[in-house]
């Protein structure tokens, strides 16, 4: 009996299939397209992954900036509502948060603590607004890295005083939310 060649060819390459699928094994060409089929799904997904990631870190950003300012608005609304009128000396605002928030003398958030309602801020007092601000389970605050926004103050757009700035620390492009006590003005730049 004769047989051509690629009969023969193909009888064996079945044989070895068989012999392959009886053990479990992968022939070479599906581990090869297994693993380009992997490469191009890898290269598809991430730098879809990278955007979401960075898209992520803006939201929460803009979140925390826009909770910030809402919370300026409602204390500057109470502080008003409670009869106050410029150039009042407002410590302890009263029907708002804990009734511990200092107000600036145009009924601007200042500080939890002392007597000093200046606008010019420092550091301990721009936590203090933070923590005065936002509810319990907020971003932490703090003067060194370590913790979500890193504040330090910086000097303000009029020259007046010294303003709040707080650096997002969970990614590298040093966003930031701004907070000017003197017009309770509050500005989030994501780079």
């Amino acid at each position: 009996m004769l047989f051509s060649r690629p009969l023969l060819l193909n009888s064996l390459f079945n044989c070895q299939q068989r012999a392959l699928k009886r053990h479990g094994a992968f022939t070479l060409i599906e581990m090869v397209l297994v693993i380009a089929i992997m490469g191009v799904l890898a290269a598809t997904a991430l730098p879809h992954y990278i955007h979401q990631h960075t898209d992520t870190h803006e939201a929460a950003l803009s979140g925390v900036g826009g909770a910030i300012a809402a919370a300026v608005a409602l204390s500057h609304a109470q502080w008003i509502a409670n009869g106050h009128e410029d150039g009042d000396d407002v410590d302890d605002l009263s029907q708002y948060g804990n009734e511990n928030l200092n107000m600036t003398p145009l009924g601007w958030p200042r500080s939890a603590s002392g007597l000093n309602n200046s606008p010019a801020m420092v550091e301990a007092e721009c936590i203090e607004v933070w923590n005065g601000l936002l509810q319990e389970g907020a971003p932490s605050v703090a003067t060194k890295y370590g913790s979500d926004y890193r504040v330090t103050t910086v000097a303000d757009v009029n020259g007046k005083s010294l303003d709040c700035l707080f650096t997002y620390q969970q990614d590298s492009a040093a966003n930031t939310i701004r907070y000017d006590a003197d017009e309770g003005i509050v500005t989030a730049t994501i780079l």
